[in-house]
């Protein structure tokens, strides 16, 4: 019984795999597509709102929409908004 569980679980991952990484790429649409993408860079943050030594996260890229930041991340996340 234990087998044919595990036989399930596995099936079932195995047919959501394709909904997953199609919804992945959809960000694009939701989000709209940007104006202008900066990537391979050092980009700060400033979102740390502690009295420490950090000053926030450093991200790789940005894109930007209507003088509006869209979205921070990795150069491969920003890009793929491309």
């Amino acid at each position: 019984m234990n087998s044919q569980k595990l036989y399930t679980v596995v099936m079932a991952f195995l047919f959501a795999l394709p909904a997953i990484s199609h919804a992945q790429d959809d960000i694009a649409a939701i989000l709209g597509y940007p104006d202008m993408i900066i990537y391979n860079g050092n980009l700060i943050t400033m979102d740390d709102e502690g009295f420490n030594d950090q000053t926030g996260t450093i991200a790789e890229a940005m894109a930007i929409r209507d003088d509006s930041i869209l979205a921070v991340g990795n150069n491969q996340e920003i890009r793929r908004l491309a």
